[in-house]
């Protein structure tokens, strides 16, 4: 919502193509799907790594470094490999068996996601199904150092926010953004406000605006319901715009949300038109804020034509600097977006402490 919110109102948004994916998420069983259980914590503890439905070690043919804990998004890619190449397990993801080291480890290492997952009845001494997830947008709308965005008086903080972290957000590296970034936020945003003249208020866009909120609520009989909508969402983003990329794939993604804005967003059916605790009236407002986002994310990604960090294209898979050391900015405009490849500025050259 932040980052179309932002767009709407004429601000840049910034390397929203690098989507930084886990390798770790619970895949099977059901009852805990999604959960995230950081087992490389464990690997140092002489836990077994992770494995296909072959019994065999696989990460260190992902690993440029050739090692069996690598970095999250090789895990999400290597995994993603496994399943492609018929290796995956019955649920689309590969093995972790947390029975490799004792439930004693699994209570220091992991007490809280290991506690979760035996209330849920899963038997930690068998073997689990895990597999990639989107995680982190390392991107977002474009600030400056004191988080001021494009557009005047408009402040990002946070994951809506995209500069700081480049093409991988280090672990961690989220908390200290919103420390550094939220002081620096709140104190320019009250400056900006104290001084700020009289708004010159745009009442036909206000007008539109509420028009397009409230059109959602109209009495439709027919169409799509949000959740319907989203579900494709989800699999045209999985199947295209997830871990491993290519110009077909990101393609047919652009041209399918474009279709979605035309066709599904204006024609989706609520099963209520209260506005009190509609949540299908929420679901719809952001599945339109989904499908504009998405289509941005597949644009950019398919402009970037090497693979960087969180962005693997496997049509294109090595680092480019002689024509990638660039951001990608992303504006409105009209129903579209327009994007600007623009040279990273250089960074401060530090020198090593004595």
């Amino acid at each position: 919502d932040g980052y179309v919110l932002a767009l709407e109102a004429g601000a840049d948004l910034v390397d929203i193509e690098f989507l930084l994916m886990l390798g770790h998420a619970v895949l099977h069983p059901a009852t805990v799907r999604g959960v995230l259980f950081t087992f490389q914590y464990l690997l140092t503890k002489g836990a077994r790594p992770l494995f296909n439905s072959e019994g065999e070690p696989f990460l260190a043919r992902y690993d440029p470094e050739g090692g069996d804990n690598p970095a999250r998004h090789i895990y999400a890619r290597a995994i993603y490999g496994e399943v492609r190449a018929g290796r995956g397990s019955p649920h689309g993801g590969a093995f972790f068996d947390p029975g490799s080291v004792s439930m004693e480890t699994l209570m220091e290492s992991l007490p809280s996601q290991t506690k979760y997952l035996l209330s849920f009845g899963v038997d930690m001494t068998k073997p689990i199904e895990v597999g990639s997830a989107a995680h982190y947008v390392c991107g977002g709308i474009k600030i400056d150092t004191n988080s001021q965005s494009t557009v005047p008086g408009l402040f990002a903080v946070g994951e809506c926010s995209g500069g700081p972290h480049g093409a991988g957000r280090i672990g961690g590296n989220s908390l200290t953004e919103i420390l550094v970034f939220g002081k620096r936020a709140g104190r320019a945003a009250a400056e900006a406000a104290s001084t700020a003249g009289q708004a010159n208020v745009d009442r036909d866009f206000i007008e539109a605006e509420c028009r397009r909120v409230l059109d959602f609520l109209s009495d439709r009989r027919s169409g799509p319901r949000p959740h319907e909508v989203k579900a494709q969402l989800q699999k045209i983003m999985n199947d295209h715009v997830g871990v491993v990329r290519n110009d077909e794939g990101l393609g047919s993604a652009v041209a399918r949300f474009e279709d979605m804005q035309e066709a599904d967003i204006g024609a989706m059916a609520l099963a209520n038109h209260d506005r009190v605790g509609n949540y299908d009236w929420i679901e719809a407002l952001e599945v339109a804020a989904m499908v504009r986002f998405g289509q941005a994310m597949a644009g950019a990604a398919r402009l970037r034509t090497e693979s960087r960090g969180a962005h693997y294209r496997e049509d294109y898979p090595d680092l480019d600097d002689e024509h990638w050391l660039k951001n990608i900015l992303i504006r409105r405009d009209g129903d579209g977006f327009a994007f600007e490849a623009r040279p990273c500025p250089t960074g401060p050259v530090l020198e090593p402490a004595e």
